[in-house]
């Protein structure tokens, strides 16, 4: 990249106290650097220039598209330090880290739960504001979670996923197909009679 494209505004030092002084033209977004500008304006275009080799998806940005690539090549350069798994992108490491240290930075500001993601915080707070976003395009329904979206209109389509692996039942949700794997295992004959504890 041209150092010169990031560059701090000329009436700033470099003492790290930077106003924000490259203003987006089609936002409020302000940067610092003015390559930083430059990226973030690439937001509004909807130019593709970077095309993926593998499946012709396209992107605004090269590094998007150099993480995309790690989908077809299979790459984890991520590596956690405290067990064997690897991951694609940092952020993911970053998630996965949590579930070691067991930490739960995410707090609610209107009651004392907490969360290891962000993501799971933005849907506890509809509880909290009565929020139901994710709409049912088949009855009036709504839900406040997409997962519970997804799970409710299987049972417009009938759509059971969650198939047992010792006789025909299957399930709408995974719970429910967990519960009844445990009846298996207490009582271990399936429906035709064989034994399936060599199975567990």
């Amino acid at each position: 990249m041209d150092k010169s494209s990031c560059e701090l505004p000329r009436d700033q030092d470099a003492s790290g106290e930077a106003e924000l002084a490259f203003k987006c033209p089609h936002c409020p977004k302000r940067c610092r650097l003015k390559c930083n500008l430059t990226k973030h304006i690439k937001l509004h275009s909807k130019e593709r220039p970077f095309r993926c080799d593998h499946c012709q998806k396209t992107f605004k940005d090269s590094s998007v598209l150099q993480k995309h690539i790690r989908i077809h090549t299979g790459e984890r350069p991520f590596k956690c330090t405290q067990c064997p798994k690897a991951f694609s992108y940092s952020g993911s490491l970053r998630d996965h880290m949590l579930g070691h240290t067991g930490e739960r930075p995410h707090q609610c500001p209107h009651c004392s739960s907490s969360f290891r993601w962000q993501k799971l915080l933005k849907t506890h707070l509809r509880t909290h504001t009565g929020e139901r976003p994710y709409k049912c395009p088949d009855c009036s329904k709504s839900f406040a979670a997409r997962t519970t979206l997804e799970t409710h209109i299987r049972t417009h389509s009938k759509m059971r996923p969650y198939k047992c692996k010792f006789c025909p039942k299957s399930f709408t949700i995974k719970q429910s197909l967990y519960s009844h794997m445990k009846r298996h295992k207490e009582d271990p004959v399936d429906y035709t009679g064989k034994d399936l504890e060599d199975s567990f």
